[in-house]
C-alpha cells in the first residue's frame, strides 16, 4: 500500500502598493505589516512578514519571511530574515491561517488552522515559543494591542485571548532558548523583568571596551530604569575628556533626551553643566518641551546660577497677552537689587504696540516714590495721561513724539 503524502493547501495573498498602483502576487497563507526603527535611520521602515507552506519536489517547506517594503533612498535597510516554520508530525496537514504583530513587544504570531501558535521575534525571525492553544480549528484573528496579544475565535465558539507572560518569557528565552542577546532585547523593548543582571554585565562589558554611546544607548533603554541611577552618571563622569571629542557623559544625556524626560537627577546634573557653561537657552528649551523634572535642588541650582533674558520675557508676554506684561513688568520693578529692565525701555515697549493705558498703569504704579531721577518718566506719563483724556488727538504722532524726546 503505498505512503500516503501529506495534504496541501495552498494559499496565495495579493500585495498592493497605494504608492506605486501595482501589485504583487505572494505564494503565501498568512501576512502581517509591522513599522520598524533600523539603526540609523530616523524614519521608520515598513515590514511585511508573511508565512509560506509549499511543495518542492516532493517536500513540503514551511518558512516565515520578513522583508522591507519600499526602502528609503541613502538610508540605512532592514536585512530580510526568514525562518522555518516546523510542524510536528501529527500536525503534518496543518497550515498557517493568521498572523498577528504585537507592536508592544515586537513579536510576530503565527496562527495556524489546528490551533498551533509560533511566536517570533521581529527583528531577527529568531524562534521563542510553540504550542497549541485551541483543541478546535482556528478561523479569525484579531490584535489586541493593549496587552500585546491577540484574541482568535474557533469552530466551537470560543473567544481566545494569547499573550505573553511578562514575568518568564525573559527568564525562558536566556534560560530554556540560551539566546542572551534576544533576552536583553525583549527586556528593553518590552519594559521587562528577568534581564537585570545580563543588562548590568552587559553594560560594564560596553564600558570596558569603551564602547560609550552603545553604553550610552544600552543605559537609557535599560528595562524599568534599572541603569538609570547616580552611579551611572558618576561611571560617565569619571571618563576622562579626550581633546575634540564629546564627553561621554554628554553623549549619556543626549542619548537619554531623544528617548523622553529625565528622572530628577538626571535633570539636575545635566542643568548643572549647562549651568557652568552659561548654555540658559538649551535649559529653557528643555524646560519648554517637558524633558526635565523639576525639583527643589533644580530651582536652587537656577536660581542661583542663571539670570533669564527679562526683556526677552517681557516681549514674549507682551505679544500675547498685554495686561499679564503689566503684571510681569510691576513684578520686575520689585525685584531685589532693582528692575533688571529700565522703566523707559518698559515704557516704549508698550507704546510702540499703541498700549497707552497699559504703559500708563505702568508708570504710575512705579512712579510713586516721587524720585528726581524718574522725571522725564514723571513727564511722560502726564503727556500719556492728557492723551488717553483727549482722544481726538492723533496718537501716532504723539507717540512720536515721546520716543524722539527719550534722554
Amino acid at each position: 500500500m503505498p505512503e500516503q503524502r501529506p495534504q496541501l493547501v495552498k494559499g496565495n495573498l495579493q500585495l498592493f502598493s497605494v504608492d506605486q498602483q501595482r501589485s504583487q502576487a505572494l505564494e503565501a497563507h498568512a501576512a502581517s505589516f509591522a513599522q520598524y526603527k533600523v539603526p540609523g535611520n530616523e524614519n521608520p521602515s515598513t515590514l511585511i512578514s508573511f508565512a509560506t507552506k509549499t511543495l518542492n519536489a516532493g517536500q513540503i517547506t514551511s518558512k516565515l519571511h520578513v522583508i522591507e517594503l519600499g526602502a528609503q533612498p541613502g538610508k540605512p535597510s532592514f536585512t530580510k530574515k526568514q525562518a522555518d516554520l516546523f510542524f510536528p508530525p501529527d500536525f503534518a496537514d496543518d497550515f498557517p491561517v493568521a498572523m498577528q504583530m504585537s507592536h508592544k513587544y515586537s513579536l510576530i504570531y503565527v496562527i495556524t488552522k489546528l490551533g498551533l501558535l509560533f511566536v517570533y521575534d521581529l527583528e531577527t525571525a529568531s524562534a521563542v515559543y510553540r504550542n497549541r492553544i485551541s483543541p478546535d480549528p482556528i478561523f479569525l484573528t484579531t490584535e489586541a494591542s493593549s496587552v500585546g496579544g491577540f484574541y482568535a475565535v474557533n469552530r466551537r465558539g470560543q473567544v481566545l485571548l494569547a499573550t505573553i507572560n511578562e514575568q518568564t518569557i525573559v527568564p525562558f528565552v536566556s534560560g530554556q532558548l540560551n539566546n542572551l542577546e534576544l533576552a536583553v532585547n525583549l527586556a528593553k523593548r518590552g519594559n521587562l523583568p528577568g534581564a537585570e543582571n545580563l543588562v548590568v554585565q552587559r553594560f560594564q562589558e560596553l564600558f570596558a571596551q569603551t564602547k560609550y554611546k552603545e553604553a550610552a544607548e544600552l543605559a537609557a533603554e535599560s528595562p524599568q530604569g534599572i541603569l538609570r541611577t547616580p552611579d551611572t552618571v558618576a561611571k560617565f563622569q569619571s571618563v576622562p575628556v579626550q581633546t575634540g571629542q564629546t564627553p561621554p557623559l554628554l553623549q549619556y544625556f543626549g542619548t537619554l533626551l531623544t528617548r523622553g524626560k529625565l528622572n530628577a537627577f538626571e535633570s539636575l546634573e545635566l542643568s548643572r553643566l549647562v549651568v557652568n557653561q552659561n548654555k540658559k537657552n538649551l535649559l529653557e528649551n528643555w524646560l519648554a518641551e517637558d524633558k526635565l523634572e523639576c525639583s527643589e535642588e533644580l530651582g536652587d541650582l537656577v536660581k542661583v546660577g542663571y539670570t533669564p533674558d527679562y526683556l526677552f520675557l517681557l516681549q514674549t508676554i507682551l505679544r500675547a497677552d498685554p495686561q499679564g506684561a503689566v503684571n510681569f513688568a510691576l513684578m520686575m520693578s520689585q525685584m531685589e537689587g532693582g528692575c533688571p529692565v529700565d522703566y523707559n525701555t518698559i515704557t516704549d515697549l508698550f507704546l510702540q504696540r499703541n498700549l497707552i493705558r497699559e504703559a500708563t498703569a505702568f508708570l504710575l504704579d512705579v512712579l510713586k516714590p516721587n524720585l528726581p531721577e524718574h522725571a522725564f518718566l514723571q513727564t511722560k506719563v502726564s503727556i500719556l495721561r492728557a492723551i488717553y483724556v483727549y482722544l481726538n488727538f492723533p496718537v501716532f504722532s504723539w507717540l512720536t513724539f515721546f520716543i524722539l524726546a527719550g534722554p
